[in-house]
């Protein structure tokens, strides 16, 4: 066999990755004469941020392993017998990795910790970053945690502020959404009426012989004994006759 470079590196890197755990399956650098050497990156492990974590050499047991934090590690394999290793190589080592990432709804922070994301943002877990949702949505979680997803507001309730997922709201009695993306409700026309306490996507009419005061109720009524509707509003029977 030729020979053979004396000095490799490799970067761990997942997207999105809190931390990088790295694990030995075999472990047989020539003690004294082949060093391992494992490091903890903030980015490209080229600049600012860059941790030492372990130097190795020799034998290990095989379950050992390393964590960065950082979600980065930076894995070296050096000869310090010169700048080629012996013809046939070294045992060397194997090893495998195994990464954390932030549940979505949430992203990494000084690539250290997973906060969630702030309201009118959202994560589905594929990215590194918190987006801002697009105008007539609103981010939305379903289990007290950070948004995963955006979502129009249904027929029957409104958004009160774009991306913001607290104000995706039903409409009030009184009022109504028919189609999705409101961002408001509107009062039902006078003669018509909702009551629904979630949401009304449409108004009904009053019954005959029923009647409203003004746009926006949640009701119908009907003039009390002895009185009539000549106009807006009730009056005894006998102050029209007189």
């Amino acid at each position: 066999a030729g020979p053979h470079p004396a000095h490799c590196q490799w970067i761990i890197a997942p997207p999105g990755a809190v931390s990088v755990t790295l694990t030995f399956t075999s472990f047989a650098p020539r003690a004294g004469l082949d060093t391992v050497t494992l490091y903890s990156c903030q980015s490209d492990c080229r600049s600012w941020g860059v941790q030492l974590l372990r130097t190795l050499s020799g034998t290990l047991d095989p379950s050992w392993a390393v964590t960065s934090a950082t979600g980065v590690m930076m894995v070296t394999f050096s000869a310090s017998d010169g700048w080629w290793w012996p013809a046939g190589g070294t045992p060397g080592f194997q090893a495998s990795y195994k990464a954390a990432f932030c549940r979505p709804g949430s992203v990494a922070t000084a690539a250290t910790a997973c906060t969630q994301c702030a309201a009118g943002t959202y994560s589905d877990g594929s990215t590194t970053s918190c987006a801002s949702c697009p105008p007539q949505t609103a981010a939305w979680a379903t289990d007290g945690g950070g948004a995963t997803s955006c979502v129009y507001a249904d027929p029957g309730v409104y958004i009160a502020q774009d991306g913001n997922w607290t104000a995706k709201m039903a409409c009030s009695p009184g009022t109504f959404a028919s189609g999705y993306a409101s961002t408001a409700c509107l009062a039902c026309a006078d003669g018509t009426y909702s009551q629904y306490a979630y949401g009304s996507t449409a108004c009904i009419a009053c019954a005959a012989g029923t009647f409203t005061d003004n746009a926006g109720a949640s009701t119908c009524r009907s003039c009390g004994a002895g009185e009539v509707r000549p106009v807006k509003a009730c009056v005894p029977l006998a102050a029209i006759v007189a």
